[in-house]
């Protein structure tokens, strides 16, 4: 998927998620997250005054489901995943099989915005459409650059500190031995940035060819776009999605063994923030 998709998608359906997995902020940032959006889209979509107006309105419907389908889902894995790290028995199965309702959640909710999205491609004139595709060629061609620039170290190395920001947020204050199982997982994750980049440019070919489709029979141009937003993983190489799950498994393994070594202090840390992140969610529901 693209980056403006995936900034709509984790804006609208996952900042629940986010909030979980990042440090990103709680009730502020959510109730302005319909600004959030209409910001990042700003930057890919050249609208009209009257585009805007429209695409405004669907936004902030698709936001208040979210605050009623979704943020409940995320209350009851984050007591779910409080009652284990309280008993000491966050496993595998349970990391992983919250892993897993967090896809079935993103994929709903993209179900969401699928039907906004072809409204609004339908919408657009040749030149807004051309303005897109240039984006997002931008987008493709900055990323490469990057690669480039960084060597397998230095990714090894980012990839190393982002999950120590992560960890070091949600346990506390990190032990030398936390820290070198962390550079373990690091040095291990298969890097997917190419073929990540080659996936990206595979989709956006497949954008353009479902965008050529937007003024045929609407049916057919929603399930064009149904399939590159809801299901893109049915395009992943073999090599790709082999790959991903043996990605997946490593970060389960660390989360569940970075759960065991836990020390008295750390897991009150824990527990403090998940309660914190619990009540301020139950609060968004009840506005």
């Amino acid at each position: 998927m693209n980056k403006p998709l995936r900034m709509m998608a984790r804006a609208t359906t996952a900042l629940a998620m986010c909030l979980l997995l990042t440090s990103c902020g709680t009730k502020i940032g959510y109730n302005l997250v319909d600004r959030m959006i209409m910001w990042r889209i700003d930057g890919y979509l050249d609208l009209d005054r009257q585009q805007k107006a429209l695409l405004k309105d669907q936004v902030k419907t698709l936001h208040q489901w979210h605050r009623v389908e979704v943020l409940p889902q995320h209350i009851n894995q984050l007591k779910a995943v409080s009652a284990a790290i309280e008993s000491d028995t966050l496993d595998y199965a349970l990391v992983d099989r919250t892993t897993q309702d967090l896809i079935q959640i993103w994929q709903s909710a993209m179900a969401q915005l699928s039907p906004i999205a072809a409204d609004v491609l339908i919408d657009l004139r040749s030149e807004q459409i051309d303005h897109l595709l240039r984006k997002l060629r931008d987008d493709i061609a900055d990323d490469e650059e990057a690669l480039v620039e960084r060597t397998q170290q230095e990714r090894i190395e980012k990839r190393q500190e982002n999950l120590e920001d992560f960890f070091d947020k949600w346990w506390g204050s990190l032990r030398d031995d936390q820290k070198l199982r962390i550079e373990q997982t690091a040095s291990e994750v298969i890097d997917l940035s190419a073929m990540e980049l080659q996936h990206r440019r595979q989709w956006l070919q497949k954008f353009e060819a479902a965008l050529e489709m937007r003024h045929g029979p609407q049916a057919d141009f929603q399930s064009q776009i149904d399939a590159l937003f809801i299901k893109p993983e049915q395009w992943w190489s073999e090599q790709y999605r082999s790959a991903n799950k043996a990605n997946d498994r490593l970060r389960i393994q660390l989360t569940v063994d970075l759960a065991a070594s836990l020390d008295a202090k750390q897991k009150d840390h824990l527990l403090d923030e998940l309660a914190d992140l619990t009540e301020d969610l139950q609060d968004l529901v009840e506005d």
